[in-house]
């Protein structure tokens, strides 16, 4: 009985090294990095910095916009921030992403929409804010929930540029 399970065992082993030697190792590389192609890689980085460079130019004009802003209402009230999130989301949506991988894609463009939107809103409360047609709280409650949807919009961004190797910092 012994004897028969080491001649199985042994049988199975010649079997299986003769099929590596035959077939080989699989030369897959798992690594999503690798995956993509350096074109891609390329395009979908690009992107992302220049988005990043229009943040940062927004974030900017926000920060003066908010030193320079000696009464205690909120900036978000203002026609100033409205321009400020209207020309970032022009200069955005002007980026080209014709080229780039399907998925960060159609991530990229829900992005926008959800810029768009927000800029819309602002563009619109920006008259009627003082008005019966919106007031404060109801401002502020539909102001954070379109941040959030952006900041979520933004996270799909990133994670699908990721898959793609970018890896951009902002």
């Amino acid at each position: 009985m012994k004897m028969k399970f080491i001649t199985a065992v042994v049988a199975f082993s010649a079997t299986f090294f003769f099929s590596l030697l035959l077939v080989g190792f699989p030369k897959t590389n798992y690594s999503l990095q690798h995956q993509c192609s350096n074109q891609a890689r390329y395009k979908v980085t690009s992107l992302l910095e220049q988005d990043i460079a229009f943040r940062h130019e927004r974030d900017t004009q926000v920060r003066s916009l908010y030193l320079r802003n000696d009464s205690s209402t909120s900036i978000y009230t203002s026609t100033e921030y409205a321009e400020i999130v209207t020309e970032y989301v022009r200069y955005s949506e002007s980026l080209d992403d014709t080229t780039l991988p399907q998925d960060f894609r159609f991530a990229w463009r829900d992005h926008m929409r959800a810029w768009r939107e927000h800029a819309n809103f602002l563009n619109q409360a920006e008259g009627s804010f003082f008005s019966e047609d919106i007031n404060r709280s109801e401002f502020f409650k539909l102001f954070w929930r379109q941040d959030q949807e952006i900041t979520d919009t933004w996270r799909k961004v990133k994670v699908v540029g990721r898959k793609y190797g970018a890896n951009v910092q902002y």
